[in-house]
């Protein structure tokens, strides 16, 4: 036995045994639609109805317009449109509510003062 041929060559296999696996005849072509832009969120207003207005309508806000980014992520476009209409709308609502109020307190205020 041959030095070389025992350190140096790799062992000899039998190719009858082997066969060439199928290659695939068909091809797949993904195609991906333009994605939209993220609806608005509406969060800075929503947080300030929460802090400045009316509590309950801004929490509300703020937990439709953290949906509007989670619905967005999942690739649910019309949830995600449907979140930030009611996220903004909610907020509206609270503006508005807390505003009436604030005025009929000041009123209240002004009235028993005098």
């Amino acid at each position: 036995m041959d030095k070389q041929s025992a350190v140096g060559d790799p062992p000899a296999y039998d190719k009858q045994g082997y066969q060439a696996l199928p290659q695939p005849t068909e091809t797949t072509v993904l195609v991906r639609q333009p994605q939209q832009p993220i609806p608005n969120d509406h969060l800075a207003f929503a947080i300030f109805v929460a802090i400045c207005c009316c509590l309950p309508f801004g929490i509300v806000g703020i937990v439709m317009s953290s949906r509007v980014r989670s619905s967005y992520a999942m690739g649910d476009y019309q949830g995600a449109e449907e979140s930030s209409r009611l996220a903004k709308n909610w907020s509206l609502t609270g503006l508005v509510l807390g505003s009436i109020l604030l005025a009929l307190y000041v009123i209240v205020m002004i009235g028993a003062v005098a």
